[in-house]
């Protein structure tokens, strides 16, 4: 492990006159990282990039692939993420496109943008992609194209230049908002001057830096995962990811993989073991759920570009649906809402169709993934299968979302919900609060007998509701219970470990059905009562 403390960091996140670090770390990427080549065709190039020109003084040019010639058919570039706010960027329109064409004067330009320039002059990259300047912002069928296409866009980048620390264009790259670590001499009688740095407890650091505006944005999840190397000018000193390693200032050579979970992630999708690995997707929509959205109906699209470039190089889990893959098929079902935060807004689906009630697309909420990955366990379902609704062949219907049904045979029952009480969530060191109400399932309901949870039967159960949204009436609507697959977990003093994980649903009309929660049962003191229950084939939508 590399000591931070024999390395002095940059007094701001990055200035270009302290980018030796930068260059190093570029430099030793390209010449020496075998992991860190381009997941697409070297040749391609995007529909339009900003050419920098040969001088820094010079205007800024858009170039537009539309038979311009270039010096090179594959120009090096770089792209940048960053954070639009609430202040709109200097943007590319139907109505300025050939304004832009002739040329942009520097004193014109969002200073992340200008300071982005400049790291691409550091770099040696004459050319960069923005998207708000390399993508008509007021053409729908321009921007879907676009979307389509940013697995290609980050992927075969040089470098994305992350304006990790500052909230929008008008911000600054080289952030100098929080003091760099402290530079101090310490003098002994008898001891030469010993030169030491007072670093961030790195633990914190780290979670800190997982904060910053950038990384909450939705978009930029997809955005670093597919770019091959990464720079964040974050608010207290750069940071290096590349799919060989992660680097900080105080963290030159390697962060520790303590720190740094995402390393291990990204690692986890651009290898062979993506197509076996029953968790790496669902951890990703986990962290991806959190994040925020200017557009909800982006939910989806902003991971198309991911989806894409794992399409393209083969490492799938079979066919792609509503967000999820058809390998994690039936577990990934079983997402649940995540907790409530009292600075979140309570947990909807949104007015207009986004996705199917059964993906978690179709929540505007954190989700929780515990449940929804257990390959190795035993399925309930015997048959499941996606029906997809097609839409008109334009570009243009990637925005449409056309309905996505499920068909599952198994187990279906009656249910009723009972209020169990308040849910209280544990927020550390024996501290609880109390979150709304919690629920249970009270009985099942059949035809000729009743499973009652609250007699003898089943009176040890352990059982637990989630609604994925807070509508009161979910306690009065007919619910059925679906269940999905059996699981061992160890429950103390319990001599059965298995738990029954299903689905809510309420029926719309015969045969379909809406998803409106998940529930838990544990410690089934009778556990063929599952075998007695009859399977039946149903629909969700």
């Amino acid at each position: 492990m590399d000591n931070p403390v024999e390395h002095v960091a940059s007094d701001t996140a990055g200035s270009v006159t302290s980018g030796s670090r930068l260059l190093k770390w570029y430099q030793g990427c390209l010449n020496h990282h075998e992991d860190c080549r381009p997941i697409f065709d070297s040749s391609y190039r995007p529909s339009r990039l900003l050419d920098l020109r040969q001088a820094p003084s010079e205007p800024v040019k858009l170039v537009a692939f539309d038979g311009e010639d270039l010096e090179s058919s594959s120009p090096a570039y770089a792209t940048l993420s960053h954070c639009w706010g609430s202040s709109q960027p200097l943007r590319l329109l139907t109505t300025n496109i050939e304004q832009l064409k002739e040329g942009i004067p520097r004193d014109t330009i969002p200073r992340v943008f200008s300071e982005a320039i400049d790291v691409c002059w550091h770099l040696g990259l004459r050319y960069l992609w923005i998207d708000s300047l390399c993508i008509l912002q007021d053409s729908v069928e321009d921007w879907v194209r676009e979307s389509q296409l940013m697995g290609m866009i980050y992927s075969r980048a040089m470098i994305n230049i992350g304006a990790t620390g500052s909230t929008n264009c008008n911000g600054s790259l080289f952030n100098t908002a929080q003091e760099a670590p402290s530079v101090g001499l310490v003098a002994w009688e008898g001891v030469d001057d010993i030169k030491y740095v007072v670093v961030e407890n790195d633990i914190e650091w780290s979670k800190s830096f997982m904060d910053q505006p950038l990384l909450r944005r939705a978009w930029v999840m997809q955005e670093r995962l597919l770019a091959t190397r990464m720079i964040h000018f974050a608010q207290s000193q750069l940071v290096w990811e590349c799919r060989t390693t992660a680097a900080t200032e105080a963290y030159p050579v390697r962060v520790p993989e303590a720190l740094w979970p995402f390393h291990n992630r990204r690692n986890r999708f651009w290898g062979a073991e993506f197509t076996e690995d029953d968790g790496a997707w669902s951890v990703l929509v986990g962290e991806y759920s959190k994040c925020e959205l200017t557009f909800s109906k982006d939910k989806l699209v902003a991971l198309s570009g991911l989806v894409t470039a794992l399409e393209a190089t083969g490492l799938t889990r079979g066919r792609y649906w509503a967000g999820m893959w058809e390998a994690d098929l039936p577990y990934c079902l079983l997402w649940t809402r995540g907790a409530i935060d009292p600075s979140q807004q309570e947990a909807s689906r949104p007015s207009a169709y986004r996705a199917p009630s059964w993906s978690w697309a179709s929540l505007n909420h954190p989700i929780w993934t515990a449940w929804a990955s257990g390959s190795a366990e035993s399925p309930l379902v015997s048959h499941w299968g996606v029906k997809e609704e097609k839409g008109p062949s334009s570009s243009a219907s990637l925005l449409l979302h056309y309905p996505v049904s499920i068909h599952l045979k198994g187990p279906l029952v009656q249910v009723e919900i009972q209020v169990k009480g308040p849910r209280v969530e544990a927020i550390g060191r024996g501290i609880e609060r109390v979150q709304g109400v919690s629920y249970s399932i009270a009985r099942i309901v059949k035809k000729r007998s009743t499973i009652d949870f609250r007699d003898d039967f089943w009176d040890d159960a352990w059982n637990d509701v989630v609604f994925d949204d807070f509508d009161e009436t979910n306690l009065i609507k007919k619910t059925w219970g679906a269940p999905i697959y059996e699981c061992e977990e160890w429950i103390e003093d319990a001599d059965d470990d298995m738990r029954l994980l299903g689905l809510l649903l309420e029926e719309v009309e015969h045969g379909t059905f809406r998803r409106i929660g998940a529930f838990s049962i544990g410690h089934l003191p009778d556990r063929q009562a599952l075998k007695r229950l009859a399977a039946r084939t149903y629909t969700i939508i």
